[in-house]
């Protein structure tokens, strides 16, 4: 199963549309994020909520830090990274198969991932130049995530291009997700915290349940106005601690 990126973790569900870019803006980049200045976490949450129920990918991206698109980037890049693989039927973390080894494509899976490959392809992340990057359980080495970064030269365009992309392959979110809602909002200077709750409903027999689920998020001032931050960057895997010295007697 492929993972869903930082920002599903961040929103858990579904991040106002933002001003319409200048015409000259749409005939360079149509898939480019719009800048817009929030006065409030709230009102950059809500806005991102919005942009994501109406699809706007490049409005919801635009709501995040620039830190924020680096993290985008680099889980949009590993869900490219499976999909490729998948639909070329051979292992991701394949090191040096030999030509006899490897399996047939799935001309389907081609076919259906080629919108996100193509978006993969234009910024940098061809089968060659991400040949190297290895995951180990859901998330790459630093090295690995410094190495898409250099690939990627513009990450917030690229996250919006392969989420327009993934619609179209049918793997996109679904549709009636229960929107969040965010409280407990504290301000803290150009800092500012608070709590993602997201209500669902659960089936058992002939009851229904209205269960909830919580994530902390953060925000943060820049220039002026306020952008949702990303998850904390994770962590390289410690090494396996040392085998310790048997007790002498």
């Amino acid at each position: 199963m492929i993972r869903t990126l930082t920002l599903s973790a961040l929103l858990l569900a579904a991040l106002a549309a933002c001003a319409a870019q200048k015409e000259k803006d749409e005939k360079k980049d149509k898939g480019a994020p719009r800048a817009k200045t929030y006065k409030t976490p709230q009102e950059v949450f809500d806005a991102a909520v919005v942009a994501m129920g109406k699809k706007d990918w490049a409005a919801m991206v635009s709501c995040f830090t620039p830190e924020g698109h680096k993290q985008m980037a680099v889980d949009l890049a590993l869900q490219g990274t499976f999909m490729r693989a998948q639909a070329e039927g051979r292992p991701v973390q394949d090191k040096s198969l030999k030509d006899k080894d490897k399996a047939e494509p799935d001309d389907a899976l081609l076919k259906k991932y080629k919108p996100v490959l193509d978006v993969m392809d234009k910024h940098g992340l061809t089968k060659a130049a991400t040949k190297g990057v290895k995951v180990k359980g859901f998330r790459p080495s630093k090295a690995d995530r410094d190495a898409i970064l250099k690939l990627v030269k513009d990450p917030a365009a690229f996250a919006a291009a392969f989420l327009t992309a993934q619609e179209k392959t049918g793997d996109a979110r679904d549709k009636d997700e229960p929107k969040p809602t965010l409280t407990d909002v504290k301000i803290d200077g150009d800092k500012a915290s608070g709590t993602i709750v997201v209500k669902f409903k659960v089936k058992a027999k002939d009851t229904q349940d209205v269960r909830e689920r919580k994530q902390p998020v953060t925000f943060s001032k820049i220039k002026g106005g306020w952008l949702i931050d990303p998850e904390e960057e994770p962590k390289d895997a410690p090494a396996p601690p040392k085998d310790k010295e048997k007790k002498k007697d």
